[in-house]
């Protein structure tokens, strides 16, 4: 039979010993004593032996034996206990480096406060500028992506374009950058705190036509200043639509779908953005100009006057064939509150050809 079970004191796995966690105040104050009168001798010579009757024995005909066990219940109850609080300590221990990991800094300047969003080929974080002192929305491209020349290349030249931008109802590119302990590309824009269109969308279903009307054109103001500055934004749709709490649009994302869809990480045949928002020459791999950002927001108009898309499709191949067959529902008969020169206006940034769009 074992010794005393007070002999063996509760082992720590060496992850515990590594974080020291120490057993709580009032177990070093107060140790526990097992089992210290406990002894043994063979059963046949208990009649014998010289022991007082409450003592710990070793076999079932001395009452000392059920102290014992109930000893070893107790010594078993308090060690699962303390390993209980031990596990507890480990766990505020992660969230802590947790939260540390996530006030890290960015280029030494940008202080991470939270997440905002995640996309495919990148993460949206809330941080503060430490120098200027002011919020900032901090996008972290996939670490992916910095391995591959041609994106970087064409990652610099695009983000330096967005950067000229500086309109009213576009996001203002603030800074961007390698940052080499993360491995990832970093772009600094304007933190736009209220909704995108995406989360308008998912909370009301369809908006309001005179507010639909007030985002889109907001948005159409935004777009033609890129155009005439040479910008294609590539990628409109509700998520890249942000309404400030004071009811001002801003275009979001100017430039980096572009610098994208030229990467070599980017496979023949496929494109960027969401099948539904892309113009049907974007669909099949040619150069998006101008006009395929007005009907990328001629699906965006539909889907917010109408709370559906024009085609529904899964896939690149499904959605061109539904833009051959025939055009969508006009929005007219979706809707009685549009009226019909609006309707006529959403068509025509619809049509297929592009020649046909305004």
């Amino acid at each position: 039979m074992p010794g005393p079970l007070h002999e063996h004191p509760v082992d720590l796995d060496p992850v515990d010993r590594d974080l020291d966690l120490d057993l709580d105040a009032d177990d070093r104050e107060h140790p526990v004593d097992l089992d210290t009168d406990h002894h043994e001798h063979p059963v046949d010579d208990h009649a014998g032996a010289d022991h007082d009757d409450a003592a710990a024995c070793n076999h079932t005909q001395h009452p000392g034996y059920y102290l014992y066990r109930q000893r070893r219940r107790r010594h078993r109850r308090i060690r699962g206990l303390r390993l209980r609080r031990v596990r507890k300590r480990r766990l505020r221990r992660r969230r802590r480096t947790l939260n540390m990991a996530s006030t890290a800094t960015i280029a030494g300047r940008y202080r991470i406060e939270g997440r905002l969003g995640v996309g495919g080929m990148a993460t949206v974080q809330l941080a503060f500028d430490l120098r200027l002192e002011r919020n900032v929305a901090l996008k972290l491209l996939a670490e992916h992506l910095a391995d591959d020349p041609a994106f970087v290349s064409r990652f610099r030249r695009e983000a330096l374009s967005a950067a000229r931008l500086v309109h009213p109802n576009i996001v203002q590119v603030f800074d961007f950058g390698f940052d080499e302990r993360q491995h990832q590309h970093f772009i600094v824009m304007e933190y736009v705190p209220g909704n995108s269109c995406a989360e308008l969308l998912r909370d009301q279903g369809h908006l309001d036509v005179d507010f639909a009307v007030e985002i889109l054109t907001q948005a159409c103001r935004g777009l033609e200043y890129a155009h005439r500055n040479g910008v294609v934004h590539r990628d409109v749709k509700p998520g890249n639509l942000l309404v400030s709490d004071a009811q001002v649009v801003k275009l979001a994302d100017f430039g980096i779908a572009r610098a994208t869809d030229q990467s070599s990480i980017t496979q023949v045949g496929s494109v960027l953005g969401t099948a539904a928002y892309l113009a049907p020459e974007q669909a099949r791999g040619e150069e998006a100009g101008p006009r395929a950002d007005i009907y990328s927001l001629g699906v965006v108009a539909y889907q917010l006057l109408s709370g559906r898309l024009p085609y529904e499709a899964s896939s690149l191949s499904e959605l061109a064939y539904k833009q051959s067959q025939a055009g969508p529902t006009p929005l007219d008969q979706l809707n009685p509150r549009v009226v019909p020169e609006l309707a006529l206006a959403v068509s025509l940034a619809l049509a297929i050809d592009q020649e046909d769009r305004p």
